[in-house]
């Protein structure tokens, strides 16, 4: 009875720390997701910035009328 009752602690302190491994895999990898979606907003405002820079550089070395 005492050896049932240990294995079964046992089992459960097993799931415990399976469910709490599976838990920090899906928290690091919603960070993951999170740093990667703001790095997307990141460049994309970046590249607008370049694309606007560009613009008006071109339009700087226009030869005046």
């Amino acid at each position: 009875s005492t050896l049932l009752a240990s294995s079964a602690a046992s089992d459960v302190y097993k799931r415990q720390m399976v469910m709490a491994t599976i838990t920090a895999m899906v928290m690091v990898m919603t960070m993951a997701m999170v740093i990667a979606m703001t790095m997307v907003v990141v460049l994309n405002q970046a590249l607008t910035i370049v694309k606007a820079a560009k613009k008006a550089l071109i339009k700087f070395n226009q030869p005046m009328m």
